[in-house]
């Protein structure tokens, strides 16, 4: 969470932020089945360049945990520090508090060296869910996928550890009128899955892509409260049919595209 107005990233506003409504986070994840270790980083950003994410990937390496098997991602909340350089008054200039990116980097590989160290003996299951109402798609309504798919670590006396939800929604109900720092809908899904279950909530974002969103007619915190609590909701009905899962491979798998841009 800065501790300074920012430039706000998302829509098409450029302004700096006037406070903070709610703290934006990094949290991580680590799956180690003995042979090989998966860590799984997310923040609440509107998305890291590939440098700064090669960058924490790096750092975070070894020999038990190749580059390969890091992943960096962002929740691409809509009301988050600038950390890419778009949105600044002035078009000439950056919108990035390079001091901001650097301590967001930072953070987010303590985060990861926090997750490897307090690794812990534990189940893992998996479960999805329909999430009712709370999207839709702007360009094409046809296309649009609802579900909820969830991995849950449950420790070997029953406690929830961590709570990972993959789900496609822009986290963008509060619109470019806001200018408090917040993660938007995302930060009532971290909020009710943490009291209800206890341990660590991620949100790892889907195919939200040109144009899935919010099915808002307000937009307000009300409103993202209402989304991020349905789809907290909705991923706790889901775990009544969560099944264990017994294969304990981990693979990784990455292909780095490139894509031509005019």
């Amino acid at each position: 969470t800065p501790d300074r107005p920012v430039w706000l990233a998302g829509y098409s506003r450029v302004v700096m932020s006037d406070g903070v409504h709610d703290d934006v986070w990094a949290r991580g994840m680590v799956i180690d089945n003995g042979s090989a270790r998966l860590l799984i980083l997310t923040a609440d950003l509107i998305g890291l360049m590939l440098p700064d994410v090669d960058e924490i990937r790096r750092d975070l390496a070894s020999d038990d945990l190749p580059m390969d098997h890091i992943i960096v991602t962002s929740t691409h909340t809509h009301s988050g520090p600038d950390v890419i350089g778009l949105w600044h008054a002035d078009r000439g200039q950056s919108g990035v508090d390079f001091a901001y990116l650097d301590s967001v980097k930072e953070k987010m590989v303590e985060v990861g060296r926090l997750a490897l160290v307090d690794r812990k003996d534990a189940r893992l299951f998996v479960s999805k869910a329909d999430v009712p109402g709370i999207v839709r798609n702007a360009h094409d309504e046809g296309v649009l996928d609802t579900r909820a798919v969830t991995l849950r670590a449950e420790s070997l006396d029953g406690k929830t550890l961590a709570t990972v939800v993959n789900y496609a929604c822009h986290p963008e109900v509060l619109n470019k009128t806001n200018r408090r720092v917040t993660s938007d809908f995302t930060h009532y899904t971290y909020q009710r899955l943490e009291e209800r279950h206890g341990g660590v909530a991620l949100l790892v974002n889907g195919a939200l892509g040109g144009m899935v969103t919010p099915n808002v007619t307000v937009h307000s915190f009300r409103e993202a409260a209402r989304v991020g609590q349905t789809l907290a909701d909705s991923v706790t009905n889901g775990m009544a049919d969560e099944v264990l899962l017994r294969d304990d491979r981990l693979i990784s798998l990455r292909r780095r595209v490139r894509l031509a841009v005019d």
